[in-house]
């Protein structure tokens, strides 16, 4: 957006004030067309990418074998990358995998830290600050994605059982096992975990560096 300064038209300079020029990073906007640009949008999108390509590859690559859906497997790149429908009962590389109530117990961890994750949001994080909204709208959306497999994807509601993983990348070579099977609300996850790490880290630096500055005046 166009700042006025006595009379006098600025014009965006940074890359963060360009994007402010379209998007209104804001968490509650004050009129409609604000809703439209802010963050808001971000979570259920994350969320809605997450679900809709897990059922894409259900219809796409999924094998019924009597009452039980079976995964297929397909080449993206021969020897590297596969869309491979598999389903994870458990957690990450197996853990608790084939038991109900460890499935009960993690699908509560998801729902409970996308819980937390909403009010650390609403309490600590700065609602103007563009890449921390960033960052929690995809840990919050993989949480949330991940949680909806864990509580609800049962044999007896849809026909299969476990979170829907379907990446599946061989980085040590086809003959090897593949490095993992996972979905877009695992990626949301970690991706964002690690992009929260270094966001805290950096901005404990600058607070460092300012308190320095501040000293020394």
């Amino acid at each position: 957006m166009e700042e006025k300064k006595e009379g006098i038209k600025k014009s965006p300079k940074t890359a963060k004030e360009m994007i402010a020029r379209y998007f209104d990073f804001r968490p509650f906007p004050h009129d409609k067309r604000g809703i439209l640009r802010s963050c808001l949008w971000l979570a259920p999108l994350l969320f809605l990418l997450d679900l809709l390509s897990k059922w894409a590859v259900i219809w796409g690559l999924g094998e019924k074998v009597g009452d039980t859906l079976m995964g297929g497997k397909v080449a993206v790149i021969p020897n590297f990358f596969y869309l491979h429908l598999t389903f994870n009962e458990g957690m990450a590389f197996g853990i608790g995998d084939g038991t109900s109530w460890a499935r009960g117990i993690f699908a509560a961890i998801s729902f409970l830290g996308a819980i937390l994750l909403f009010y650390f949001w609403l309490r600590h994080l700065k609602k103007d600050d563009l890449w921390a909204n960033i960052l929690f709208c995809m840990t919050f959306a993989g949480a949330l994605g991940n949680g909806i497999d864990r509580a609800f994807y049962w044999p007896n509601i849809v026909g299969f059982s476990g979170v829907v993983d379907f990446f599946e990348f061989y980085i040590f070579g086809p003959d090897k096992a593949p490095f993992a099977v996972f979905n877009i609300a695992d990626a949301l996850l970690v991706l964002g975990m690690i992009g929260a790490i270094i966001y805290f880290i950096v901005a404990a630096i600058k607070d460092n560096q300012k308190e320095k500055i501040t000293k020394d005046e």
